[in-house]
């Protein structure tokens, strides 16, 4: 996503989510906090992303600033499917949707989409300039190994609630995203200890 259209973007989500709180906020009036929580919060990632746009103006181009507008965007349409599976609820209740089983399975889909996005980005997060070449080789390897496993953890976290039963789908993609966050771990805690090894080797 390139930097001019950032700003745009977002502000079409941000209008969008406003929009669909003051939907939710007239046919559930009842959970009003809930709507006001998600229309504040929309606000103040929609001007956090602003400000650091025009803050940011001469490095738009830089892998981090994508990272932080795509960042934006995602949490905005999670908020925005959120409260549209609640609508969708509330609709279902008085028999004006028959979306059945996929108004609990969008939540799940979408959420699988994001952590593939957001793991897809991962790798290409640049190491600060100045590190030492074994330690930007280590960084970067760590990088593309915990992108790769969110990437492949978002796509079975999207496709497990696309296509399995809503009962199994719940515990399945909760495993699934604790097992690939397990792995993650797991390989920094191991890279940690190789890498502490080959110093008190070297020293």
């Amino acid at each position: 996503m390139t930097g001019n259209r950032t700003p745009l973007v977002m502000t079409l989500i941000a209008l969008l989510v406003v929009a669909l709180g003051f939907v939710g906020w007239v046919l559930v009036p009842e959970r009003a906090l809930h709507w006001g929580a998600g229309i504040a919060t929309m606000i103040a990632v929609w001007l956090v992303l602003v400000w650091s746009d025009r803050r940011d103006s001469g490095s738009r181009d830089t892998t981090e600033y994508r990272f932080r507008g795509v960042s934006g965007v995602l949490a905005g349409l999670l908020l925005a499917s959120s409260m549209s599976v609640a609508i969708l609820r509330a609709t279902e209740a008085t028999g004006g949707s028959s979306l059945g089983s996929w108004i609990d399975r969008l939540p799940g889909i979408v959420m699988g989409g994001v952590l593939a996005v957001m793991g897809n980005y991962v790798p290409k997060l640049l190491t600060p300039r100045g590190a030492p070449t074994g330690a930007l080789r280590t960084k970067q390897s760590m990088r593309r190994f915990t992108g790769w496993t969110f990437v492949l953890a978002g796509i079975g976290y999207a496709a497990v609630w696309a296509f399995l039963p809503v009962a199994v789908a719940d515990p399945l993609a909760t495993g699934l995203c604790a097992t690939a966050v397990a792995i993650v771990f797991l390989r920094v805690g191991w890279t940690t200890l190789a890498t502490g090894r080959d110093r008190r080797r070297e020293s």
